[in-house]
Parts: structure tokens; sequence; C-alpha cells
């Protein structure tokens, strides 16, 4: 059984307008990737597009996320051209 202090918080950030959407609670054994794409309301784009995911603990960091929009690695629709692993060198 899992107690409340046991989910963690993962962030979502839009990969259209590049700013935080809303927040969603994970139970352990529901994580994702690293660096995974939902498709998400945004309410700051009024529309649906893709969001990565950020946990607090994993290989997907927030720094990632800017990086991914600093090498344009999100196309028009909100995919990934290459995997973020691919853009650290």
């Amino acid at each position: 059984m899992c107690k409340q202090n046991d989910f963690l918080p993962s962030r979502f950030f839009c990969t259209h307008c590049h700013q935080e959407g809303v927040p969603c609670l994970r139970k352990p054994g529901r994580y994702r990737e690293p660096g995974h794409l939902k498709r998400l309301y945004c309410p700051h784009c009024k529309e649906v597009w893709n969001h990565v995911e950020v946990r607090p603990i994993g290989g997907y960091t927030y720094e990632d996320f800017l990086l991914e929009i600093k090498y344009d690695n999100f196309d028009e629709n909100g995919n990934r051209r290459k995997h973020f692993k691919n853009l650290k060198h």
C-alpha cells in the first residue's frame, strides 16, 4: 500500500511555449523513462501539446530541457528530432 508521501511530483514543460504546465504525482512503479513526452493541455497555449516530464530524481533535468530548446530538438508537433542524450557531447 502506498503512503501519500511515497508519491514523487513530476513537472511538465510544454514543448511549444516552453512554460511549465500542470504538475502530477506518480505512484512508485508508475514512473516513466527520463524525459518522457506526454500529450497534455497547456494552460498557456490553450491547446494540447507534448510536454516533457521532469522529476526530482532521474536522468532528465530542467537543464536538459533547456538544452533541447537551445538546439531546437522539438519539431512543429512537439516530438523529438534526436534523443536528448545525443545532444550532450
